[in-house]
C-alpha cells in the first residue's frame, strides 16, 4: 500500500516536471542524509497516516469473479489518509523556489493518482491527491537544524479488507410460484434441510496468507544484517575467560595486583588489627612527607615585608582661652539728697 504509492508519487513527479536533473529521495531529511547530497533533490518525507472516517462506506462489497457473478463479500475498503512532507534540497534558494513551484504545478493537475502509476495489483478505488495542510506541520519546521520551505501532500489511499464469506450460487432462473397439494407438515420437513446460513469459509482457507508470504518475500530480499555486538559486561562466543590466556599464548608480564605469580604457595590473610597498624603506619608516613613538603616550599618562598609604623596619632587641639566674668557696671550716686527741680515756663 504505502510502498505502491511513494513509487507513484516518485514516478509522477520525474515524468512531468523533474526528469533526471533533479533527484527524488524518501529518506529522512537528516544531517547526516543532506550531508550525502550532490545535486538538488527533492525529499518526500513520511510523516503521518491517520484513519480517513469522512470516506467510510458500511455495506459489503461483492466479489465477482471474470464471467461477472458474485463469489463472495467483503467488507468496503479502510481508506487512510498518507501525508507527506515535500522539501527541496541541494541548491541555492532561487533554484528550490523554482523546482518547488514545478512540483505545485505537477500535483495539483491531478485529483487521484494516476492508476498506471500504481501498477496492476492496485485495488480500482481512487487514491484521491491534494496538497491540504497535514495534522502535524507545525511541528516540522525544521530539517538537520537548518530552516526549509515545505509543502504537505496527502494521499488517501483504501486498504481493501480480505473476504469473509462466500456467496450463494448465483440465480440462474426466474422465480416460479407453484401450489403444493402437500400438507403444512410436510412443506417444514421439506424445508428444513435447505434452512441454512452463507456457506462459511474452508477451514484451510487463510485470508492473510498473500500477504504474508508477500512480506517475507520482501524481508528475505534485504541484505543480511551486521553481527550485534555483544552486551557490555558480556564476551563474545570463543573468547577466553576473563583473566585467563588462550592456549600458546605467551604471558602478559607481572601478574595483575591481587594475583599471585604461578608456582608460589598462598599466603595466609593479615588479621584485622595487622591491617589496621599497616594503615596507620602509612597515615603517619604520608602525614611527615606532607610537612617536609611544606618546609621544602617554604624556604623557596620570599620573606615578607615588614609590616608598616602605625601612624601617629593626632595632635591634641588647643585649649581654649578661661572666660573671666564680665565686671559689675558701676554707677556714681551724689552723696546728699536729690533736690527736684521743676521746669521754669516758656515765654509767650
Amino acid at each position: 500500500m504505502i510502498a505502491a504509492v511513494d513509487r507513484a508519487l516518485c514516478a509522477l513527479m520525474r515524468r512531468d516536471v523533474l526528469g533526471e536533473a533533479v533527484g527524488v529521495s524518501l529518506e529522512a531529511p537528516n544531517r547526516a542524509w543532506s550531508g550525502t547530497i550532490t545535486k538538488p533533490t527533492v525529499n518526500l518525507f513520511l510523516f503521518d497516516i491517520r484513519d480517513n472516517i469522512t470516506r467510510r462506506d458500511v455495506m459489503l462489497e461483492p466479489v465477482r469473479d471474470d464471467s461477472g457473478a458474485i463469489i463472495a463479500r467483503r467488507p468496503p475498503p479502510t481508506r487512510f489518509d498518507i501525508f507527506y512532507c515535500l522539501s527541496v534540497w541541494g541548491c541555492p534558494v532561487e533554484v528550490e523556489h523554482d523546482v518547488l513551484a514545478a512540483v505545485v504545478v505537477s500535483l495539483n493537475s491531478y485529483d487521484v493518482l494516476p492508476p498506471d502509476l500504481l501498477g496492476p495489483d492496485s485495488p480500482p478505488h481512487a487514491h484521491f491527491l491534494s496538497t491540504a495542510s497535514g495534522m502535524k506541520r507545525a511541528m516540522l519546521p525544521m530539517f538537520g537544524g537548518e530552516l526549509k520551505m515545505q509543502l504537505d501532500v496527502a494521499v488517501t489511499v483504501p486498504v481493501e479488507m480480505p473476504a469473509v464469506m462466500k456467496a450463494g450460487a448465483p440465480v440462474r432462473q426466474a422465480a416460479r410460484i407453484v401450489v403444493s397439494p402437500s400438507t403444512p407438515a410436510q412443506i417444514q420437513a421439506a424445508r428444513a434441510p435447505r434452512t441454512g446460513r452463507l456457506a462459511p469459509l474452508p477451514p484451510d482457507t487463510d485470508p492473510f496468507k498473500p500477504l504474508r508470504m508477500a512480506l517475507a518475500e520482501t524481508v528475505a530480499a534485504l541484505p543480511p544484517p551486521r553481527p550485534a555486538a555483544p552486551p557490555a559486561g558480556q564476551r563474545p562466543p570463543g573468547a577466553p575467560p576473563a583473566g585467563q590466556r588462550p592456549p600458546g599464548a605467551p604471558p602478559a608480564g607481572p601478574p595483575a595486583a591481587g594475583q599471585r605469580p604461578p608456582g608460589t604457595a598462598a599466603q595466609p590473610a593479615p588479621s584485622p588489627l595487622a591491617i589496621l597498624r599497616g594503615a596507620l603506619q602509612q597515615a603517619a608516613q604520608a602525614q611527615a612527607a606532607l610537612a617536609q613538603a611544606v618546609a621544602s616550599v617554604a624556604t623557596l618562598l620570599p620573606a615578607p615585608p615588614a609590616p608598616p609604623a602605625p601612624p601617629a596619632p593626632p595632635a591634641a587641639p588647643p585649649a581654649p582661652p578661661a572666660a573671666t566674668p564680665p565686671a559689675p557696671p558701676t554707677t556714681d550716686k551724689p552723696a546728699g539728697p536729690v533736690k527736684a527741680t521743676t521746669p521754669a515756663p516758656e515765654e509767650e
